[in-house]
C-alpha cells in the first residue's frame, strides 16, 4: 500500500507544472518555453454615460493602438457581484416575518439589490496578456511593456 501512494504522489503535477510556469518576474509569468507573459488589468470607463461618437472614438484609438502593440491576448472578466444569495435569504426572512413594516423593509432591500446587479451589469474588466520572445531579455520585456502599459492603460 505505501508503495501505490508514493506512485501517487510522484504523479501529482503542481499548479505550476500544469501551467507551464518557470517563474514569476515583476508583472511577468515565465514559462517553461522560455518566453515570458505579461499582464496589465484595464477597467474602461462607464460606457453607459458616453456619447455613441465618444465610444466610436475610443474604439477607433483603441483599435489603432493595438495595431502598433503587437500580439495582445485579452481575457474578458466579469466584474459584478452576485446578490443572489442575500436576495434569497431576504426572501425566506420577509416570508417568515409577521410585521407588515419589516416585511417591507425586507423587500426593498431585494429590490436594491436588483438595482444594484442591473448598474453592474455591464462591469467588466479586461486582462491584457502580453507575449514576449525568449530572445528578450527581462530588462527588454520590462521596459516594452511599461511602454505598452501606458498606451493601453489611457483608455481608461
Amino acid at each position: 500500500m505505501r508503495k501505490a501512494t508514493d506512485k501517487n504522489q510522484k504523479k501529482r503535477k503542481s499548479v505550476q507544472d500544469l501551467i507551464g510556469a518557470a517563474a514569476i518576474e515583476d508583472s511577468c509569468l515565465a514559462v517553461s518555453s522560455g518566453e515570458r507573459l505579461c499582464f496589465i488589468m484595464i477597467t474602461p470607463v462607464n460606457l453607459n454615460v458616453l456619447s455613441s461618437i465618444n465610444i466610436s472614438s475610443r474604439i477607433t484609438k483603441m483599435t489603432d493602438t493595438l495595431e502598433n502593440v503587437g500580439t495582445v491576448d485579452f481575457l474578458c472578466l466579469n466584474s459584478s457581484q452576485s446578490y443572489d444569495s442575500n436576495k434569497h435569504y431576504l426572501a425566506k426572512l420577509k416570508e417568515r416575518e409577521t410585521n407588515d413594516t419589516l416585511r417591507d423593509l425586507d423587500q426593498k432591500d431585494i429590490e436594491f439589490f436588483d438595482q444594484v446587479r442591473i448598474s453592474m451589469a455591464t462591469s467588466r474588466e479586461f486582462l491584457a496578456a502580453l507575449r514576449f520572445s525568449v530572445k528578450e531579455t527581462a530588462e527588454t520585456a520590462s521596459s516594452r511593456l511599461s511602454k505598452r502599459k501606458r498606451i493601453l492603460t489611457m483608455f481608461k
